[in-house]
């Protein structure tokens, strides 16, 4: 269904995955927005690891609610270390990305 990862010397073990979203406390939550233009944002979260699920917290209204209530498939990209190589003209990081669907919970 999601693409495979296209440098799969790259990929970290699920136990890394699991730690990075524990250990970070914030993300970028991407929704499909107004006239369906990508909409991301940072945003804190909570991820519980006996429910493998990602909470966030969000306002009564706003942009990020109307997409969720228009759309429910988001992504939630984590980041833990970023490092700039200039010499190298590249960037080292380890991040997470998290495909779902979101639902409002009260």
């Amino acid at each position: 269904m999601f693409r495979k990862l296209a440098k799969k010397n790259k990929a970290i073990t699920e136990e890394a995955c699991i730690e990075l979203l524990k250990s970070q406390k914030r993300g970028v939550l991407s929704v499909l927005g107004d006239d369906d233009y990508p909409y991301g944002m940072p945003i804190n979260h909570y991820y519980d690891e006996e429910s493998g699920k990602i909470y966030f917290h969000s306002g009564n209204y706003g942009h990020r609610k109307d997409a969720v209530n228009k759309h429910d498939k988001v992504s939630f990209c984590v980041v833990e270390k970023d490092e700039l190589v200039g010499e190298k003209l590249t960037t080292y990081f380890r991040s997470v990305i998290a495909f779902g669907r979101v639902r409002i919970v009260e």
